[in-house]
């Protein structure tokens, strides 16, 4: 592994400790968006406010978990050496993928069912994870940089939709006013400013930097949401979390929605630490097939510790990912500080409560901003080979259909819902358009070949 000459510290590098504290700071702050998602569900099924805060620092605890396996390497076991997760500073969020299953799962049996649904998601991800060696030639390339491509397409459009008010998931009328699109905008703009002008002792703290200032600003301007100013006035300030001792429950209707979920998660960290290793050797040529078996492993055990806390499937950040490439650090001892900060924030809910206060128009600023480093990095491994024409094809037609999900969501959303795992998002939608068409090519390459017509 060769490593490359933008980082100021790469993976199997130690920062002095307060940058680790730093950046370990910056990673929570802007994956604090993703905590929308759990509430999402909850909502869905119209719980208490105190087992939403309850729930959301049981992720927190989760997500920690699953953030220090995906950090270590390698540790001591008898005799032998037990390898644990991906090796890569690549910290977990609740999952976005899981969102339209694990919805249908609390309409249909309640928290007991969405529970027991997500612990069978975690248990197919692991499953999915012991197939990667053998489905390597499915996964080529070409699929692996459209997928990053699109993890950043993801990121930089529910970035622009937190901006302008336009929703999550959906195409909504603008609610954003003129001063909250400004702070967005300037947010990104100061983002950006620092990232490019400045040296490394200023790079490495860009979004750190963006997120106080942008909050500092938006409490002058009157840019805080009201309700979440509400919230965090009323919560407690030191609290443990409870935990859930409900069995959980199964049903047969959801496994192929919940089988759907972990698939396409799985390729999503398969897409994330791709770009890990992309971002970490400058002569990276191919997947590293051992590392992406490795972290689809501790990101399905992290789904299956968070459905035994109490709390929904987790999966790893992206936003994360572009980050540590904006910023220069992707030493995997940030992951562990973010691990042990997030442990300690799940017993403190009024921090929960001021990072779920940031200005969404804040958050969506800094979500873009990571995500245009992504859709970089997945470019770059889209171009790193040959594309002929039938992987153009395959990469055009994905990549049409994905973008059509953005653009016509209202469509997408009105199909079955049985089928609502895969088109969730363009990022489900692209990848499994690739992955069918892939297949069918090399289908169609074995039978051709007897005949000599190859291409």
């Amino acid at each position: 592994m060769m490593r490359p000459t933008n980082l100021v510290y790469s993976v199997s590098e130690t920062p002095p400790a307060l940058t680790c504290f730093l950046n370990a700071l910056q990673h929570i702050a802007i994956n604090s968006g993703a905590l929308i998602f759990p509430i999402l569900i909850m909502r869905a099924g119209e719980v208490s406010d105190d087992l939403v805060m309850n729930v959301i620092s049981l992720s927190l605890l989760a997500t920690g978990i699953g953030t220090a396996l995906q950090s270590l390497t390698l540790i001591p076991f008898g005799r032998e050496q037990l390898a644990i997760g991906c090796g890569y500073l690549l910290p977990n969020i609740p999952a976005v993928v899981y969102l339209p299953a694990s919805i249908l799962a609390l309409k249909a049996g309640g928290m007991p069912l969405v529970f027991g649904m997500t612990l069978f998601g975690g248990l197919i991800e692991i499953l999915l994870a012991q197939l990667v060696r053998w489905l390597r030639s499915f996964f080529p390339n070409e699929i692996s940089g459209l997928c990053v491509l699109l993890i950043g397409i993801l990121l930089c459009v529910l970035g622009v939709r937190l901006i302008f008010g336009l929703g999550e998931t959906t195409a909504q009328p603008a609610e954003r006013t003129l001063v909250d699109i400004a702070l967005g905008g300037g947010t990104l703009a100061l983002m950006l400013g620092l990232n490019v002008l400045f040296k490394k002792q200023v790079r490495m703290y860009c979004g750190i930097i963006g997120i106080f200032l942008g909050s500092i600003i938006a409490i002058f301007i009157g840019a805080f949401d009201e309700h979440a100013k509400t919230t965090l006035l009323a919560t407690q300030f030191i609290h443990a979390p409870s935990l859930s001792f409900s069995l959980p429950n199964f049903q047969f209707s959801l496994l192929l929605p919940f089988v759907i979920s972990a698939l396409v998660c799985c390729l999503k960290v398969m897409g994330d630490i791709t770009t890990c290793q992309k971002i970490n050797d400058r002569d990276w040529a191919r997947p590293d097939m051992h590392s992406l078996r490795n972290g689809i492993v501790a990101d399905g055990s992290a789904t299956v510790i968070s459905a035994c806390l109490g709390c929904f499937a987790i999966q790893t950040s992206s936003a994360s990912v572009g980050m540590s490439n904006a910023t220069g650090v992707t030493s995997r001892r940030v992951g562990l500080w973010i691990a042990a900060l997030l442990f300690a924030l799940s017993f403190f809910p009024i921090v929960t409560a001021a990072f779920i206060a940031i200005p969404r128009p804040v958050i969506g600023a800094v979500i873009a901003f990571s995500g245009l480093f992504v859709m970089i990095s997945g470019w770059q491994i889209l171009t790193s080979g040959q594309l002929d024409a039938r992987k153009n094809f395959v990469i055009g037609i994905s990549l049409a259909l994905a973008l059509s999900r953005e653009i016509f969501p209202a469509f997408y959303e009105g199909l079955p819902g049985l089928i609502q795992p895969i088109v969730s998002s363009s990022l489900c939608v692209g990848v499994t358009i690739a992955l069918l068409l892939n297949a069918v090519f090399r289908l169609q390459e074995k039978i051709a070949q007897p005949y000599g017509v190859t291409k």
